[in-house]
């Protein structure tokens, strides 16, 4: 290739051989390199590339080979290829580093569970001599809850509330039961034997867990079971009189079979001090139940 072509080659950036379509040579070196790096300059991104480049295709030019034209070229063309690939990577590679950060969801609602209705329950101690019964609801809307006594006694059960292992047997009984039929608002109501017995837990104190609201002591066997009380809720007691002859002051219960803690009654006025409460008169004259003491309406609503 001759020398004027290959400073064509570097001018144009390509070689023509047509005849009559050379352009004009250009008049000196200067020349050729203004015009070489215009041309460079148009692959975008390619500057560092393009000067690397330069060199080469001068170095090209002082060859008589007929392939250095063809080389130059593709350097040039290598190097806008490369250029344009660099910023395309760049591109990309900023764009793929670009994230969007999504706000947090937010927490799920807070629920509250809705109160259970409070289930209202008399819990009916027995008498010596009787036994329980299953649960009814009353007239009033409450029910009514009969456990068995913890102890044989007579033709049938009685509570047993002395020693203490016994009186422990004897609330757990009260305590399945209130626990079995869902009572939350109680209302115990003992009768003779039971009556005794509900006198103890009255002065224990005991509460069954708060269910308790209240106790009613309806004519009682009044013995020792009542010394040193402490009730925790309010007590009523009821009498009869049926039993004033025999239930005096130190009257030995074994003499009639009666279950008394200390072996003897002790009178119905020392168990009225003993629980702080006067002693009410009974709707019965005999020892029988009073089946709806007012103090279950106003305990239980």
């Amino acid at each position: 290739m001759a020398t004027w072509q290959c400073d064509v080659a570097a001018q144009s950036g390509y070689a023509s051989h047509q005849p009559g379509h050379q352009r004009p040579l250009p008049t000196t070196g200067a020349d050729v390199h203004t015009r070489l790096g215009r041309r460079i300059a148009t692959a975008a991104g390619a500057r560092a590339v393009a000067l690397v480049a330069i060199p080469v295709l001068l170095a090209g030019c002082g060859s008589s080979s007929p392939t250095s034209d063809d080389a130059a070229t593709d350097v040039l063309s290598s190097s806008t290829t490369s250029a344009t690939s660099t910023s395309t990577s760049s591109t990309s590679t900023t764009t793929s580093t670009t994230t969007t950060t999504e706000p947090p969801p937010p927490p799920p609602p807070t629920t509250t569970a809705a109160p259970e209705a409070a289930t209202r329950c008399v819990v009916r101690l027995h008498g010596k001599g009787g036994g329980g019964a299953a649960t009814t609801t009353s007239a009033n809307g409450w029910l009514e809850v009969h456990p068995r006594g913890n102890a044989a006694g007579w033709s049938g059960s009685q509570w047993l509330y002395f020693p203490e292992g016994s009186y422990g047997s004897g609330r757990a009984v009260v305590a399945r039961a209130i626990a079995d039929n869902g009572c939350t608002t109680v209302v115990v109501d003992g009768f003779s034997n039971g009556g005794a017995f509900a006198a103890k837990l009255a002065c224990r104190g005991e509460t069954f867990g708060g269910a308790v609201v209240g106790y009613v002591v309806d004519d009682p066997v009044p013995d020792h079971g009542t010394d040193g009380c402490a009730p925790s809720v309010p007590v009523a007691l009821y009498w009869t009189g049926g039993l004033a002859s025999t239930a005096t002051p130190g009257w030995p219960c074994a003499q009639a079979d009666w279950t008394c803690e200390g072996g003897e009654t002790i009178g119905i006025a020392a168990t009225s001090a003993n629980l702080g409460v006067a002693a009410k008169q009974s709707v019965n004259t005999g020892h029988s139940p009073y089946p709806n003491p007012p103090e279950l309406r106003t305990w239980l609503g």
